[in-house]
């Protein structure tokens, strides 16, 4: 059995929908392959969409979605305020779901993909860890070792999860949060992922 086809399997209450949505998403001419945890569907070579299932809601993440037309107000930002290019469109029930705007979507997405329109990440060039989590590092070598393996991306999550907390004290209880998640190498929102 393939890595995709054991993520479906594993979707639980999402799984009906995300193999109703799949062929919409290949017979369009998409690539499939799993990245980040998730299916994912790329055109030339361009993520264009990818899905994943939480407690509350099925996720389609549109990685330009800014881009796409969204006359009834679906997309949101998954971040606000950090997230430029990416909408998400959040489905409830089985019952809210409209393929023919999925259909839409994906056309459209193609569509800007073909005419290569992005949104680039404005991110720093280098890592800012804050100081309640560099201490942690600097004191535990299991624990700066793991950090260390892991990709940049997931680095930059656990460090701006502690650094946008108002408090030192908030900062301090988030530290000690995501020390074992640290520890057993994993991203930070791996944990809301849907689990058998």
């Amino acid at each position: 059995m393939g890595a995709i086809e054991a993520f479906f399997n594993k979707a639980g209450q999402w799984e009906s929908l995300m193999r109703r949505i799949r062929p919409v998403l290949l017979d369009a001419g998409m690539v499939e392959a799993l990245k980040w945890g998730m299916p994912t569907y790329s055109f030339n070579g361009s993520i264009v969409v990818g899905m994943v299932g939480f407690k509350s809601w099925l996720a389609l993440w549109f990685y330009q979605g800014v881009f796409l037309t969204d006359p009834n107000g679906l997309l949101v930002s998954g971040t606000e305020g950090k997230t430029k290019g990416q909408r998400q469109w959040r489905i409830k029930t089985e019952a809210d779901f409209d393929f023919e705007t999925l259909q839409l979507f994906v056309n459209e997405a193609i569509q800007n993909a073909i005419e290569g329109k992005t949104i680039s990440k404005d991110r720093k060039i280098e890592l800012e860890i804050p100081s309640e989590l560099a201490d942690a590092l600097s004191s535990n070598n299991e624990l700066s070792a793991a950090f260390e393996t892991m990709s940049l991306s997931h680095k930059r999550e656990y460090a701006e999860y502690v650094a946008e907390a108002k408090q030192e004290a908030t900062r301090f209880r988030r530290v000690e949060k995501i020390m074992p998640m640290i520890l057993s190498k994993s991203g930070l929102n791996d944990k809301y992922k849907v689990k058998s």
